[in-house]
C-alpha cells in the first residue's frame, strides 16, 4: 500500500472518530440525568434504609429536619444527612439550639423518628440523605 493511501485512510479514520465524539458529546449535553427531588412525606429506600422526611422547620436559630427511618439495628441515623440551601451544602449540627446533643440510633424493623438540626437557612431547602453512594433528595 502506498504512503498516500495510508495517510488518506488515517485522515478518514480520524474524521470518523471526531464525528462519533461530537455526536456523543451532543447526546451527553442534551440528556437530563438528574432525578427530581421528592416531596415531603414521600418514602425513599437508600441502600437498605427506608427514609421519609416528614417536615422541615425553619427557625431563627436553626433548620430542623424531622424524619422517620427504618434500617439495620444499631445504625447511626444521624450519618448521611445534608442540607442544600443558600448556595451551599451544610452538615448537621452536633447540638440543638437548646444545647442538647443530637443523634439517632436505628432499631431494625421498627420505625424511628430522627430529628436532625442544621444551621439556620433562608430560601428553599433541599434535604439530602446519602448511604453507600446512593442518595435521595426532598424539596421543602
Amino acid at each position: 500500500m502506498s504512503t498516500r493511501k495510508l495517510i488518506l485512510t488515517a485522515l478518514l479514520c480520524g474524521m470518523a472518530i471526531m464525528l462519533a465524539g461530537g455526536i456523543k458529546l451532543l447526546e451527553v449535553v442534551t440528556t437530563d440525568t438528574a432525578e427530581p427531588a421528592l416531596e415531603l412525606g414521600v418514602r425513599a429506600k437508600v441502600s437498605g434504609t427506608t427514609v421519609t422526611v416528614v417536615k422541615v422547620e425553619k427557625l431563627a436559630s436553626a433548620t430542623i429536619v424531622h424524619t422517620v427511618m427504618v434500617g439495620a439495628e444499631g445504625d447511626d441515623g444521624y450519618d448521611g444527612w445534608h442540607v442544600i440551601a443558600d448556595g451551599k451544602v451544610t452538615d448537621p449540627l452536633e447540638k440543638f439550639p437548646d444545647g442538647t446533643f443530637a443523634g439517632c440510633t436505628l432499631a431494625g424493623p421498627a420505625p424511628v423518628e430522627c430529628t436532625v438540626p442544621f444551621a439556620a437557612t433562608k430560601g428553599t431547602v433541599t434535604v439530602v440523605f446519602t448511604r453507600a453512594g446512593v442518595n435521595a433528595q426532598w424539596a421543602s
